[in-house]
């Protein structure tokens, strides 16, 4: 459920470029239905801070893993 919360930092390199970030997922802001695609990739910078960019965090119960 990436679409339409917030573009989500992923691990890789956009391109296998150093410095450039992917996220995926798309955020609030603009919602456009192309972007929603899990296939769509994003760039940015590490350092830059947007209200629409973010991570998620999963806790997993006790025992389930």
């Amino acid at each position: 459920d990436l679409g339409g919360n917030v573009w989500e930092w992923c691990q890789d390199t956009y391109d296998g470029t150093p410095g450039k970030c992917v996220l995926r997922g798309e955020g609030w802001v603009h919602l456009e239905f192309s972007s929603m695609l899990a296939s769509f990739r994003r760039h940015l910078p590490p350092e830059e801070r947007r209200n629409d960019v973010g991570f998620r965090v999963v806790i997993a119960p006790a025992g389930s893993h």
